[in-house]
């Protein structure tokens, strides 16, 4: 008609149509999801902190030498319908795993120490931590090093006996063993001081290069 000029969005009818009016939220979200999600989210704390869950197994599970992933079958029913379970909070972050936390509960991503000893220790940082670390510990321990841990060139001379049959340091290796640590007259001349040291033997002090 004369003057009309018609928007996109029609104004709401009477009748009931099978495309109604769409009308806008009174408070439109920012950044909706674009469809619900299958899995709600965990029940939050009142500020969603985690936590260092515990994970100490019932009694019964330390006699029998067993831990709280021994058999995840179990913990569908004891974290939530065994009271006793549920109040000593039993294998709190094996349950928390398995999508079945105590109320309140919100474990942090590391675990806290267990008190059974287990093969994989939970790993917290040294209070001191070391300048390029060997990255596996070594079969043969350090020998005992100085003040200041500082190497020098060691000797590496046979004693006399060697000399006039013409042996060196290295020609009878299990020798070493008793005379770098149990022969006086040897250790105060620091005989074969090189080969002692390369045996795990050295003598008090020395550091060879």
């Amino acid at each position: 008609y004369e003057g009309s000029i018609c928007c996109e969005t029609p104004a709401p009818t009477i009748i009931v149509t099978d495309q109604p009016t769409r009308l806008p939220t009174v408070n439109p979200i920012i950044n909706p999801t674009q469809m619900p999600t299958s899995n709600p989210s965990p029940k939050p704390t009142a500020l969603n902190i985690c936590s260092e869950c515990t994970n100490i197994p019932p009694p019964l599970f330390v006699s029998e030498g067993r831990d709280c992933d021994s058999k995840p079958d179990l913990l569908l029913i004891r974290c939530t319908e065994e009271p006793w379970w549920v109040t000593n909070r039993y294998c709190e972050r094996s349950c928390y795993n398995a999508g079945l936390g105590y109320e309140g509960s919100i474990c942090c991503e590391t675990p806290a120490p267990t008190i059974i000893v287990t093969d994989q220790p939970t790993r917290l940082p040294t209070v001191n931590p070391i300048i390029n670390p060997t990255q596996m510990p070594t079969s043969n321990p350090s020998p005992k090093p100085t003040a200041l841990n500082i190497c020098s060139e060691c000797t590496n001379i046979p004693p006399p006996l060697f000399v006039s049959e013409g042996r060196d340091c290295d020609s009878k290796p299990d020798l070493l063993l008793i005379r770098c640590t149990e022969e006086p007259w040897w250790v105060t001349n620091r005989y074969c001081e090189r080969s002692c040291y390369n045996a795990g033997l050295g003598y008090e002090g020395s550091i060879c290069c």
